[in-house]
């Protein structure tokens, strides 16, 4: 929250409330009344009480956030998952039919040749790393409208909004050349 200074002027005194998790300070409820005196120690009392009461809805509400972004987001590369993709691509399929005439619609699938090799040969660390590594890659060369999710196993799937023939082919060209010219660093994870 920012209050301004013009805002600040006419407040004249302040009280901030711990929000805690066990002992641990996670929040603070931070009051401002006009008055000099808007806080005496009957409120004070009060206000921490309410912070003891509403502090687990926060927190509550925090967790819930928590969990609903990684249930559409893959923990090894911070990517969109499968589930978000097809939350995406529903929309974007029906804008498409929409407007057939004047919206094209690309889907990419894109999945890292012999990754399974790679994996048992050289651990999951080094799999999740080369995951992580092509996720940046192929995204770096997507417009900014572009969607990429990471589906099962070593599949990327990137929507490609208005995406005419010509700009699908110069995009699938720059991932193309992106990993022709740069590879995984070794010992990296």
């Amino acid at each position: 929250l920012y209050l301004s200074a013009a805002a600040l002027q006419n407040l004249k005194s302040a009280a901030a409330i711990p929000l805690r998790r066990a002992a641990e300070i996670y929040g603070v409820l931070a009051l401002y009344g006009a008055a000099e005196n808007s806080f005496d120690q009957k409120t004070i009392r009060l206000l921490e009480a309410a912070a003891q009461r509403v502090s687990p809805l926060f927190l509550n509400s925090m967790a819930f956030e928590a969990n609903l972004n990684s249930a559409l987001t893959d923990q090894v590369t911070g990517l969109p998952n499968e589930r978000a993709l097809f939350l995406v691509l529903e929309n974007q399929i029906a804008e498409a039919q929409r407007n057939r005439e004047s919206r094209a619609l690309t889907v990419l699938s894109l999945d890292i040749k012999d990754f399974d090799s790679l994996n048992k040969t050289h651990g999951h660390q080094t799999g999740d790393g080369i995951l992580s590594f092509a996720a940046a890659k192929i995204k770096a060369q997507l417009r900014q409208m572009d969607f990429l999710a990471r589906a099962a196993g070593d599949e990327f799937l990137a929507i490609l909004p208005t995406a005419s023939d010509e700009i699908s082919e110069t995009i699938i060209e720059r991932i193309e050349k992106t990993f022709a010219e740069e590879l995984f660093p070794n010992g990296a994870n």
